[in-house]
């Protein structure tokens, strides 16, 4: 599916020199095929997620 998606792009726009892409970490096949499809490494992103009623909890436990 990857390669078909690719194969897309370049003949839509053939002048393309570069193609980004993205995927969890621990996501071991998907960067498997990545790897062997020749992407490398470009930046990394951390996400965080939080209950709202924790999150304001815990600031009003380091505020007080």
């Amino acid at each position: 599916m990857k390669a078909a998606n690719i194969r897309e792009v370049q003949r839509l726009n053939p002048a393309a020199t570069e193609i980004r892409t993205q995927n969890a970490d621990s996501n071991g096949p998907m960067l498997k095929i990545n790897a062997a499809l020749g992407f490398r490494p470009f930046m990394a992103s951390t996400v965080w997620q939080g209950a709202v009623n924790a999150v304001l909890e815990s600031l009003e436990r380091r505020l007080t």
